[in-house]
This record gives C-alpha cells, sequence and structure tokens, in this order.
C-alpha cells in the first residue's frame, strides 16, 4: 500500500517535473532558502530589539550573532551541496555514534535552562546537539531502508531494526526533555517507514505503543502537563497559557495592516517573542500579507524539495531528500500551529526564522544537501 502512494504521488510529480526539471528545482530551492532566511533576519531585528537591549545594551545582539550563524550556515550549505549526497549514507554509522554521544554528554554536563538540559555549551556558543539528531535520523532510515530494500516487507528488518535505532536517539531525547522533537522525529520516520513499503499494520501498532510512551511520560510531568492543561483550560492557568493568548492577541492587532516595527507584544508581554513565537510578531507587524506570504514560502519549500527528492537517482538519495524535506516543512508547521494556538506550546523554532544558531545553521546545511541531490537528478532513471 505505501509503494503504491509513493507510486501515484510520484506519478503526479514527475508530471510537473516535465515543466520544472530537478536542477531548476534545486536552485528555485536556493532562491526560496534565501527568501526565508532574509525575512527571518528582518523578523528578528524588530522582535529580538526589546530583549536585547534589557539583556546585553545593544538592539542588534541577537541579530548579530543570526548573521554569523548564517554565515556559517551558508558555508556549510555550499559544503554539503558539492558533497556527492551518498558520503552520508557511508558514514551512517559514525554520525549515529557521534549524535549518540553528544546527546549522551547533553544529559551529563549540559546546563539547565528553562527545565531542560538541551545545549552543549562551548565558550560563548551553544550548540543543541538534538538540531543534529534532526539529520542524523534521516540519514539513518534512509540509508538502512535502501539497504534491505528488496526486504522492506520483513517486519524485523523493515519495521524493528529501524525502529529499535529511531528510539535509541528518540529515548535520549525525551530525556532532556525534549517532546516536541520526538513527535517531529517521530512522525517523518514513520512516513519514510510507511512510503518505502514497510506493513501497516505493524508500524501503525508501533507508532501507538511509542504515543502511549510518550502520553504517560507527558502525563507524569507536571510541567508538560500543565502546559497542556493551559491549553485546554487558559482561563484556569492564566500565567501559563500567557504565551499563546498573548501570540493570538498580536495576530488580531495585525489583521490586514502592514506596520514594520509597529508591533507592541514584543515589549516583554509575549515571551520567548524573538525564538519560538516569532511568527506572532510577523502576524502583528505584517498582517495576514505577510503570515500568508511566509506560509506560502515554506509551502513552496516543500514542493520543490519534493521534486527534487523524487527524481534522485536512487533509493537513498529520494529517501533522503523527502525526509529532509519532510522534516523542516513539519517544524514549521508545528512552529506555527503553536504560535496561533492549535496546539499546546512545544519549543519548537521555526526555520530560518527563530533565534538560534544550531536551527539556521542545520537548516541552510540540510538545503545544502538537497542541493546536491537536484543537481544529480537531472536526467535520472524514473522512480520505481
Amino acid at each position: 500500500m505505501g509503494m503504491a502512494v509513493l507510486r501515484r504521488t510520484t506519478a503526479f510529480l514527475i508530471r510537473i517535473h516535465a515543466a520544472i526539471g530537478a536542477r531548476r528545482a534545486a536552485r528555485l530551492l536556493i532562491s526560496v532558502a534565501m527568501l526565508l532566511a532574509a525575512a527571518g533576519i528582518v523578523t528578528l531585528a524588530s522582535a529580538s530589539r526589546a530583549v536585547a537591549v534589557q539583556r546585553y545594551g545593544d538592539a542588534l545582539h541577537f541579530v548579530k550573532r543570526q548573521l554569523a550563524w548564517l554565515a556559517c550556515g551558508v558555508a556549510a550549505a555550499c559544503v554539503a551541496a558539492a558533497l556527492d549526497y551518498r558520503f552520508w549514507r557511508r558514514y551512517a554509522v559514525a554520525l549515529a555514534l557521534f549524535c549518540a554521544g553528544s546527546l549522551t554528554l547533553v544529559l551529563l554536563i549540559g546546563p539547565e535552562i528553562h527545565g531542560s538540559q538541551r545545549w552543549l555549551r562551548f565558550g560563548p556558543l551553544n550548540f543543541q546537539p538534538s538540531e543534529l539528531a534532526k539529520f542524523v535520523a534521516v540519514v539513518m532510515t534512509a540509508g538502512w531502508l535502501s539497504h534491505v530494500r528488496l526486504r522492506i516487507r520483513n517486519v524485523k528488518e523493515g519495521l524493528l531494526m529501524p525502529g529499535l535505532a529511531l528510539g535509541l536517539v528518540l529515548f535520549l531525547i525525551l530525556l532532556e526533555p525534549d517532546v516536541g522533537t520526538v513527535i517531529l522525529i517521530g512522525a517523518a520516520g514513520a512516513v519514510l517507514l510507511y512510503v518505502s513499503g514497510t506493513r501497516a499494520w505493524p508500524l501503525i501498532l508501533g507508532a501507538v505503543a511509542a504515543a502511549v510512551v510518550v502520553g504517560i511520560y507527558v502525563r507524569c510531568d507536571p510541567v508538560r502537563w500543565e502546559r497542556i492543561l493551559a491549553w485546554l483550560y487558559p482561563e484556569r492557568y492564566p500565567a501559563k497559557a500567557a504565551q499563546y493568548l498573548q501570540a493570538r492577541k498580536a495576530f488580531v492587532l495585525g489583521g490586514l495592516e502592514i506596520n514594520p516595527g509597529g508591533g507592541i507584544q514584543k515589549y516583554f508581554y509575549l515571551p520567548e517573542v524573538h525564538t519560538d513565537f516569532i511568527f506572532a510578531v510577523v502576524g502583528e507587524e505584517f498582517g495576514f500579507i505577510g503570515t500568508f506570504g511566509v506560509l506560502a514560502a515554506f509551502a513552496g519549500f516543500l514542493l520543490l524539495g519534493t521534486l527534487v527528492s523524487f527524481r534522485a537517482p536512487d533509493l537513498f538519495g529520494r529517501l533522503l531528500g523527502a525526509g529532509i524535506t519532510l522534516m523542516m516543512t513539519m517544524q514549521a508547521v508545528t512552529n506555527v500551529a503553536v504560535a496561533t494556538g492549535m496546539i499546546p506550546t512545544t519549543g519548537m523554532s521555526l526555520p530560518f526564522f527563530s533565534y538560534g544558531g544550531s536551527s539556521l545553521f542545520m537548516s541552510c546545511f540540510q538545503v545544502g544537501v538537497l542541493v546536491n541531490i537536484g543537481r544529480q537528478g537531472g536526467e535520472g532513471p524514473d522512480p520505481p
């Protein structure tokens, strides 16, 4: 069933591809990523001003650091675009071990910030290994599935083994705790398994079991459980519900008007306004046109990334590209859903917009990987 969905989707995308082509899609993808990054810097400059002045006495403190990370990310993207994407398959095990080691190190020596241990500190720099884990999880899953391609219907090789590998990574991230990232990686991994042809019912049972484990963990964690209760009953938990209530107010204030720099939520009304809730600033200062433009850009990213992926020369390239595209767009959708009050607060950043070097660096790097896949797609054989 999964392969049938894959074939139908592929047929539709190839019809579009006749007018665009893999290499042109890759070039357009670069343009969309640059547009998102530029819009993110402009939004961050406004969103972070008050916090930057209060903490550091420099209105552009966060912007300067973000620009430095952006420069590093662009350099990494250039390297990734020039490096054959099959390189990541050859070193998938080494990447997985490095990632697991980094996640373990976070739990041992990582500083605790807002009740979570998610960062490794190197002098003035903080790195978030869970951002790397998103890419590594896709590489591991795509590499294994392409390796057992003819045995994908075997439950042991098509589900249990990749599931255990992903489970180890997710367990380490859950201990931080970072429930949002666990759900994001788990969902993306499940989709890759499904479209690759893994048996549906064992996959569904595994997903339900994983959801139960995460649900029990959240229920036993007073902080996470209060977030859910505050989302369901904001009148009972006004302090916990302040973030998404103020974010919702920002969209109402923005309306249809465009007023760059004129928002008021950034003046300490909305917590984490320059990180998790930066999309609310887009809504308040750029109105419906701004929010629609950002959503349209991410939709374009999804379409172009999918076109690049499904025209890759081999199964690994298709799964790698699809996994990266899916992971980044799902993250964007999750952030937007939190900012608009559709789901409880998760602490998920908005790619290219939210302040955070690890997220921006890895977003740029993964765009470079997609570009390399697109450059090699060209006139390659049609996917099976």
